[in-house]
């Protein structure tokens, strides 16, 4: 019996406040009656059927009356207050949604699985493969391993269908599906020994593919597609989820026959991705992996992190540095929404006083603790779950221009909102903080004993001290978000105004491949070459036309190799860079000694070279460098013709040493343009023009350099902005919690400072005192915001280059900022002090 009505207790505190202190004890007393009126187990199991379907009916039914009559109660009390409910309408709805689409980012990246039998055992071996001609032996013998395959990845030249296409392919091992446990959806996989030099004849397309160039249409089994001009028989059909790697769209089994599909790329790189063994743990297989690594070069495990031989999961390899920035953001916006509980709770606790009389009223007329917790709860958790309801419009908006700035590797990792872990979520989100902002008004209006509203009406010490820590941890998250909106801010102004060494207002650019068309030989690409910057020249309002195999701001990948002057010095890893006569000039380079390749120069041969001013510093001043050679070991010197301001290729601004030289017959080139006025109003012809020398030669990805500067910068602006954002609006909401507490201590202090006035202080020095305890609490927030900016140091750094919320001055600038603000907040709130009437406030409350 005991247990019984212990059990059947805890069923009764399942229900509402009211209906439990109403009904509680007669619904006890009743279950002990019909308890001991039973004698056999099975009366016993009846009456606790009974009994549960009696409680699983009017639970939910008693719930829903009590949360409608709390519901309609708190649309009252916030149609009192409208402004104040909207603001925390919206600064939550801001807070929800950033952290909502924070964290459909993590979960396409790090929690959805992917598209693989037993993804969680697949590992990329980074840094490190075996001899290509020893690879299957190898992946058979492994200890650690179960299997593995190569792979690399290039975009190529597609005829064979109605358009010649610019598709991207993927050349792998024979046994790279069968590895990752999907074969196709359609036809078949690749079999053992396709991929042997001279056998390789066959390939894989995606199912979009599939369904765009062939309708769908199983009869695609069998065809034959030309991929820069190598006829391959289409074998299978990939699953509508498979596009790995990089979205890729056709498969071949090519990786041990370079020369199979021709290139037009300088830089291969390929990737070995590998399944570990049943019953071998990751700790295992890296200590495997790592003591492997040393076997075949011993100094391998003495590179730098980004240099050293690893063994990283799949999932973690193709989140890539958008999962660690994903986290950094989910760090900031984490950060908001504390600081928006903090102001809410803050702001609601000031409220909670100024009902005092209400819930003195509510109280007398039998009110318990519990119905008034439940009756405050109601409200703040009503307010989260409305700002939840628009924080979901924002975070699809986020979600789409994340998707834009940052898009996953793999189709199957798409950010997405309608997604059951987002949507949970974003529920749990929306619960939780609304008991973070809730929980401190209920338990003010269940445990302190208010006397009525009035001039006399305040809080006690300890409610005081909860109001200053929330405004200091407001100071304090403001202070760290504004650190890190400046750090970003100040790397990005840095990045925009950089010199990047040419000109991108009015430069067009388009690329050109000559792969499988009838122009691969030299002969037939030169003169195809001359005669589309023949054409483009003749474009109205082109000053100038030439070429580039590495064009600025869309190259990622170069060849090199160790450098000196003379045979002097010490051999410095240069990147070499190929490019056409006239190319510094079309760009707006600047050449700062000597001069630059002229037309004589593409036929000669003769290994002329122009160096960058970067590369001259280590050899002397630039002037100096005409008429030396660059030598390396096993090659003939290059005499040095020029020196010219470095190139920016990327978002980040750099001074690395670059080497020139003529480029002459590449497979592919990027075609570059200087017109008058805007280059964007010129593309189109441009474009025309190169097209109409040969319609069958593919001419993709025409953009002006403005427009590939704008995309390259796209993703830190975004971050700065998005940054910069937080922090104001942790400004804000600091601001608005400092003035609306000071405004509020202020009222419930009337009577004490009334008295002060009264024994000859001014309103001046009454002021300054409340100026003084305010910014007292700032600078305790302050310091606590330094401690944790101190700690965040360089993170920022993976979000833009060469930021830093460590820089003193950074620090100290923000901390000047905020302390003013909130003084100047804390200032305007009481300016009410000024003019109290001291009869008016030493009246008792209720005299005439």
């Amino acid at each position: 019996m005991s247990a019984s009505l212990k059990f059947y207790r805890l069923l009764i505190k399942l229900y509402p406040a009211n209906f439990r202190e109403q009904f509680g004890t007669e619904l006890e007393r009743q279950f002990r009656d019909d308890y001991q009126a039973v004698r056999r187990r099975r009366d016993v199991a009846r009456l606790w059927l009974w009994m549960l379907a009696d409680f699983l009916i009017s639970m939910p039914t008693q719930i829903a009356r009590e949360v409608w009559q709390d519901t309609r109660h708190a649309l009252r009390i916030w149609r009192r207050s409208p402004i104040h409910t909207a603001v925390a309408v919206v600064v939550l709805a801001v807070a929800v949604g950033a952290n909502t689409a924070a964290f459909s980012v993590l979960n396409a990246l790090l929690l959805r699985a992917l598209p693989f039998h037993d993804p969680s055992r697949l590992a990329i071996l980074q840094n490190f493969g075996p001899p290509r001609d020893e690879f299957h032996t190898w992946r058979q013998q492994s200890a650690y391993l179960a299997d593995a395959a190569l792979h690399d990845t290039f975009d190529v030249n597609v005829d064979g269908v109605d358009v010649a296409q610019r598709l991207r392919l993927t050349e792998t091992s024979s046994n790279f599906f069968s590895m990752l446990g999907r074969p196709p959806a359609l036809g078949r996989a690749f079999l053992a020994g396709e991929d042997v030099a001279g056998r390789t004849a066959v390939a894989v397309i995606s199912y979009g593919i599939w369904q765009r160039l062939f309708g769908g249409d199983a009869l695609a089994v069998g065809s034959t597609l030309r991929v820069n001009g190598t006829a391959l028989t289409v074998v299978g059909i990939a699953p509508p989820d498979f596009d790995y790697p990089q979205h890729t769209e056709i498969w071949t089994p090519t990786t041990f026959d370079f020369e199979r599909i021709p290139k037009t790329g300088a830089v291969m790189m390929w990737t070995t991705v590998g399944r570990l063994k049943g019953g071998v743990s990751w700790a295992a297989a890296r200590q495997a992996f790592e003591a492997e690594a040393v076997r075949r070069d011993p100094s391998s495990m003495e590179r730098d992190a980004v240099n050293r031989p690893a063994l990283v999961p799949l999932q973690t390899q193709l989140a890539g540095h958008v999962r660690n920035a994903a986290l950094l953001l989910m760090a900031g916006v984490a950060l908001l929404l504390l600081l928006a509980c903090a102001n809410l709770a803050n702001l609601l606790l000031a409220r909670t006083v100024s009902r005092s009389n209400e819930l003195m009223i509510r109280t007398a007329l039998g009110a318990s603790r519990a119905r008034l917790t439940q009756q405050l709860l109601t409200e703040t958790l009503l307010l989260s779950f409305i700002a939840a309801t628009v924080g979901l419009l924002i975070a699809r908006w986020a979600i789409q221009v994340v998707g834009l700035l940052q898009p996953p590797q793999l189709v199957v990792q798409a950010y997405a909102l309608l997604d059951v872990r987002v949507l949970a979520f974003c529920v749990l989100l929306s619960v939780a903080t609304g008991l973070i902002f809730g929980v401190g008004p209920a338990l003010y209006a269940t445990r302190a004993a208010l006397r009525p509203g009035g001039r006399t009406a305040t809080a006690g010490a300890r409610h005081a001290r909860a109001r200053a820590v929330l405004v200091a941890a407001q100071v304090a998250i403001t202070v760290v978000l504004l650190t890190a909106s400046a750090s970003l801010g100040r790397a990005f102004f840095a990045l925009v105004h950089a010199d990047s060494g040419y000109d991108v207002r009015s430069v067009a650019t388009l690329n050109v491949s000559l792969a499988g068309t009838p122009y691969e030989d030299n002969a037939s690409a030169s003169g195809y070459y001359e005669e589309v910057l023949r054409r483009v020249r003749q474009v109205p309002g082109v000053d100038a036309a030439s070429g580039t195999q590495s064009l600025p701001l869309n190259t990622d990948a170069f060849a090199g190799g160790r450098f000196n002057v003379d045979g002097k010095g010490p051999l410095t890893i240069v990147p070499t860079v190929n490019v056409w006569p006239g190319f510094f000039r079309t760009m707006g380079g600047r050449v700062i000694a000597g001069r630059e390749f002229s037309s004589d120069e593409l036929l000669a041969g003769d290994g002329l070279v122009l160096v960058n001013d970067a590369f001259a510093r280590l050899f002397g001043e630039p002037a100096s460098l005409l008429g030396r050679a660059v030598t390396a070991e096993g090659r003939t010197p290059m005499p040095i013709i020029g020196v010219v301001r470095g190139l920016r290729y990327g978002a980040a601004v750099d001074e690395d040493p670059q080497i020139f030289t003529v480029s002459r017959a590449p497979r592919a080139m990027t075609i570059v343009a200087k017109v008058r006025g805007a280059a964007r109003d010129r593309l189109e012809m441009i474009r025309e023009a190169a097209q109409s020398v040969d319609r069958r030669v593919p001419i993709f990805d025409a953009k002006t350099m403005e427009q590939r500067l704008e995309a390259v910068l796209a993703r830190p602006k975004f971050y700065a902005t998005a940054v910069t954002f937080f922090g104001g609006l942790g400004l804000l909401l600091a601001v608005v919690g400092i003035y609306g507490i000071v405004s509020f201590n202020v009222s419930q202090q009337t009577r004490e400072m009334g008295i002060r006035l009264a024994l000859g202080t001014t309103p001046g020095q009454v002021r300054r005192a409340v100026l003084g305890r305010t910014l007292l609490v700032v600078s305790a927030g302050a310091v606590v915001g330094l401690v944790v900016v101190r700690a965040e140091g360089e993170q920022l750094r993976i979000l833009i280059a060469g930021a830093d919320a460590g820089v003193p001055a950074v620090s100290f600038m923000v901390v000047i900022g905020t302390t003013l603000v909130a003084g100047a907040a804390a200032w305007l709130a009481s300016r009410r002090i000024t003019s109290l009437d001291i009869a008016d406030v030493l009246r008792p409350d209720g005299a005439q």
